[in-house]
């Protein structure tokens, strides 16, 4: 099992800081930071014909959301990318077929 510790280390800002503020905008851990920088570097240097770097992405997505749903226990398709929190939140509070009396 992978302790706090190292957990804090995957987020340099920690090693100052006790961060809170999760509401708005969260730390980026070094993980993501560096498969960022990867696509950034891809698209920088994108090959408008080249269809490979645009398939790779996807392949990439699709391996991240087979992941996350293996993690809780749902099926792929079950997983949805969105902008953001608040776009997920709006999309599964908007689909919900709301009754009188619901909270």
């Amino acid at each position: 099992m992978v302790s706090v510790d190292e957990i804090r280390r995957d987020f340099p800002a920690l090693a100052e800081w006790t961060y809170l503020d999760n509401a708005f905008v969260s730390l980026m851990p070094r993980q993501v930071r560096e498969g960022y920088d990867r696509w950034a570097d891809q698209w920088y240097n994108f090959d408008v014909g080249n269809r490979t770097i645009l398939s790779g992405w996807l392949d990439a997505a699709n391996r991240v959301r087979g992941a996350m749903a293996a993690f809780i226990g749902v099926t792929p398709k079950e997983i949805a990318y969105t902008m953001c929190t608040g776009s997920g939140l709006n999309i599964a509070i908007n689909g919900t077929k709301w009754k009188k009396g619901d909270n």
